[in-house]
């Protein structure tokens, strides 16, 4: 399995007094602090995302503001997917491991997800340039792990993307960037995710950015500052947490 799967940190406790939180899209607002990703590949994705939803209050015992599930649709394994989650800080995403070696009640909720799914592994990762889109419940996403001699530059180049992107019929797009942390990669390798409300739309920013006139400098920037490509994948993802 490769590296890049959007966005998170898949982690569970139970808490009795936890109720169900009626649904509302999370304001971009929290979307920024640490993301973290586990990589599954799920045989069943009903059945992955429904046991998912009925234990989505799970998720507020670890402080996330916000977590999800995303289904790989281009550039992976059949039933490829990963689930987030969104925390305030690195102090806040780490102490969740604790969680999930200690609390029984997440040991027990892991094995009843075992039918469904082969986990892959887990990472942390955190967030250069945070999500500024409108507030969505299902969206799409193409994730790229980039390596860049010059990180800085490169993530100047991507905003000045999104920002002539978004000047030119494409306000609902947003260009993130990440940096793993404890993952084993080198410094210079970014996760830059274009985040789309629809699949459609996506291809539509895309079919723009390497098509349209307006695009030609900005993106031949982009490119100049990368020097390769290592991943690229396109996910259909939903929220979890809130609660749908």
């Amino acid at each position: 399995m490769n590296k890049f799967k959007l966005l998170l940190a898949f982690v569970f406790s139970v808490t009795a007094s936890l109720k169900t939180v009626a649904q509302e899209p999370v304001n971009p607002a929290a979307l920024g602090g640490v993301m973290g990703t586990t990589d599954v590949v799920v045989s069943d994705i009903p059945g992955y995302v429904a046991a998912l939803k009925e234990n989505s209050q799970l998720f507020a015992v670890l402080n996330y503001s916000l977590a999800g599930f995303c289904e790989a649709v281009s550039g992976g394994v059949p039933g490829e997917s990963l689930v987030f989650n969104f925390s305030n800080s690195l102090e806040t995403a780490l102490a969740s491991y604790d969680t999930q070696l200690n609390d029984p009640a997440f040991a027990s909720f892991v094995a009843n997800l075992e039918p469904f799914r082969e986990l892959v592994g887990s990472r942390q990762a955190q967030v250069i340039r945070p999500y500024t889109g409108p507030a969505v419940t299902t969206w799409a996403t193409r994730n790229l792990y980039v390596r860049a001699e010059n990180p800085q530059a490169y993530i100047d180049a991507v905003g000045a993307l999104e920002s002539t992107a978004r000047a030119n019929g494409f306000a609902d797009l947003t260009l993130m960037v990440q940096q793993e942390v404890g993952s084993g990669n080198t410094s210079d390798l970014l996760a830059v995710i274009a985040v789309s409300p629809s699949l459609a739309r996506l291809g539509a920013a895309l079919d723009a950015i390497t098509g349209e006139g307006w695009a030609q400098d900005v993106f031949a920037s982009v490119q100049a500052a990368r020097s390769r490509i290592t991943e690229d994948k396109i996910y259909r993802c939903q929220q979890i947490y809130p609660a749908i």
